[in-house]
């Protein structure tokens, strides 16, 4: 409101050049100018103001409101009041600082003219049109019904984040069944089961078999390169012994008419890679999405057996040669080879030394005065 009257018509130059004038004044104290521009403007700012004596409820609104060009007394609501032909601001008669009563108009013309004199970024809010932000800031918590808004400057707001921070939810009772499922049958797993295979995994199996379009993406899956693993036309038993040594993980191969497994002589495993061999094409038995391995307890009762009584290969562990140094007591083992000095070559020591017998001078004798 004060904002759009200073910069208005209405108000004019002359009030804009008062102020100035009063403010900008260096031969006036700080409490003269608070006098003189309470004598400018404070018949103007209480004019608008209605003070009711008795206690009324305001809506609840964020957007500034300027009741001074309302002109019907139906669009004058909220914490604007209809009085005498005007529309004029409905506040509080008195406001309560600290122990004593005040003024609400009066108070409000103090702390205008206050924000003009003292505080320039304040000063040059209002004194330009479009400075003032038309929303309001919350001050204090407001209960509007069910709704309860408050500044997040507040400590309300702090001690309710706290609340917040310190609920501790409790974990839900399950069933045991429900804590040692681990495969979700909700997020299905891609790939396939060919019914040659669930034959023999047996039907409404879990597993799915992923193709693989070309046999260099094996490497990524068993973590050697193909000249690591042997292969050369099929896989035989011979790769899976080069990868268990390699490795020191299981394998196995699967095809409609073979299963075979290798796994290490020592170590116990829960998991193990199966390669399934499909027709003219090869691929990768899974039980879970993003992972190579199948656990050997989700296998059938035969398949298990098969994998208990495969062969183990014994892994041999390279032997490292270290060489001894001979130690002589009494020597600094550290210090035992000593660095030979650089020396330039006998040429160039040669051109220097030249190079200085030219630059030398003969030094004239010293005579005695005269």
């Amino acid at each position: 409101m004060v904002s759009n009257w200073i910069t208005s018509h209405k108000a004019g130059s002359e009030i804009r050049k008062g102020i100035e004038e009063i403010i900008f004044n260096p031969n006036l104290p700080e409490y003269e100018k608070r006098k003189r521009m309470d004598l400018l403007l404070s018949s103007t700012f209480i004019s608008w103001f209605y003070s009711d004596e008795d206690k009324w409820e305001s809506s609840v609104s964020f957007l500034r409101k300027d009741c001074r060009i309302i002109d019907s007394p139906d669009a004058c609501t909220g914490t604007c009041f209809w009085n005498e032909g005007r529309c004029l601001l409905h506040v509080s008669a008195t406001t309560k600082i600290g122990e004593r009563d005040v003024s609400t108009p009066q108070l409000f013309t103090k702390r205008v003219i206050d924000e003009l004199v003292r505080f320039p970024i304040r000063r040059k809010q209002l004194m330009k049109r479009g400075e003032i932000s038309k929303v309001s800031t919350i001050i204090q918590p407001i209960r509007q019904g069910d709704q309860y808004i408050i500044p997040e400057s507040s400590p309300t707001w702090t001690n309710l984040l706290r609340l917040d921070w310190a609920k501790q939810i409790p974990e839900e009772p399950k069933y045991y069944e429900e804590m040692s499922r681990e495969a979700s049958e909700n997020n299905p797993i891609n790939g396939e089961m060919p019914p040659e295979l669930e034959e023999i995994l047996g039907e409404g199996t879990p597993l799915r078999v992923i193709r693989l379009n070309k046999l260099i993406e094996l490497e990524g899956i068993l973590g050697i390169t193909l000249e690591q693993f042997g292969l050369k036309d099929n896989i035989t038993k011979e790769n899976l012994v080069k990868y268990v040594q390699l490795k020191s993980k299981p394998i196995g191969i699967m095809n409609v008419n073979d299963i075979q497994f290798v796994r290490p002589f020592t170590g116990s495993f829960d998991s193990v890679t199966i390669i399934v061999f499909l027709e003219n094409q090869i691929g990768i038995l899974i039980e879970e999405e993003g992972e190579s391995t199948v656990k050997i307890a989700s296998l059938p009762e035969k398949i298990q057996e098969l994998y208990e009584n495969a062969g183990r290969v014994q892994i041999k562990k390279r032997v490292i040669e270290e060489k001894k140094e001979q130690f002589i007591i009494g020597q600094n083992p550290i210090m035992t080879r000593r660095r030979r000095p650089l020396v330039a070559p006998t040429e160039i020591k040669e051109e220097k030394k030249s190079e200085n017998n030219r630059n030398r001078t003969r030094r004239r004798p010293r005579v005695a005065p005269e």
